[in-house]
């Protein structure tokens, strides 16, 4: 398994990927998730992050393109755990 974030410009379009991912991959709440990063003026740019098998992650990178995402992050889960 991968996790990938992307940033998007737009709460709107992140909005619109995550709910492309989930429908595609069947994917529950607690397997991706959409947040904004901050406001900025007129634009509130947000990131989705979630985690997903290697052998998917072309489609997962096409869905998070069509909304005009970034890929900004893709690491192995276990990179992700939390350390004592």
């Amino acid at each position: 398994m991968r996790v990938i974030a992307a940033r998007f410009r737009e709460w709107s379009r992140a909005q619109t990927a995550l709910a492309a991912l989930r429908e595609r991959f069947g994917l529950r709440v607690d397997q991706a998730e959409a947040g904004v990063l901050a406001n900025e003026g007129e634009e509130r740019p947000a990131v989705v992050a979630g985690q997903f098998r290697e052998d998917r992650i072309p489609e997962v990178a096409a869905l998070i393109t069509d909304q005009e995402g970034e890929i900004v992050a893709d690491v192995p889960r276990e990179q992700t755990e939390l350390r004592d």
